[in-house]
């Protein structure tokens, strides 16, 4: 759906602004700290909503390191910790 709404720049603090109110909030489901891309054109710019992305799964170190065996680790790639690491 396509809409066409003449609005204006204003002049906000040091910096303009386009108030984002009324229709133009509803139709686009805008609330405040929504996260917006803006793509700029040579006459103008496109506002779009970030759609939201589930937060990516956190492991523990234990759970990273549950998997590794003598069999599978690649001891070439693992670091060993330094006598200055160890406190000595």
């Amino acid at each position: 759906m396509t809409q066409i709404i003449h609005s204006k720049v204003q002049k906000w603090g040091n910096s303009l602004g386009i108030r984002i109110s009324g229709v133009v909030r509803e139709l686009t489901s805008f609330e405040a700290d929504s996260n917006i891309t803006i793509e700029i054109f040579d006459n103008g710019f496109t506002v779009k909503k970030v759609e939201t992305q589930p937060a990516p799964t956190l492991f523990s170190e234990e759970e990273l390191l549950e998997d590794i065996s003598a069999h599978n680790a690649h001891s070439d790639l693992l670091a060993s910790p330094s006598n200055n690491e160890l406190g000595f």
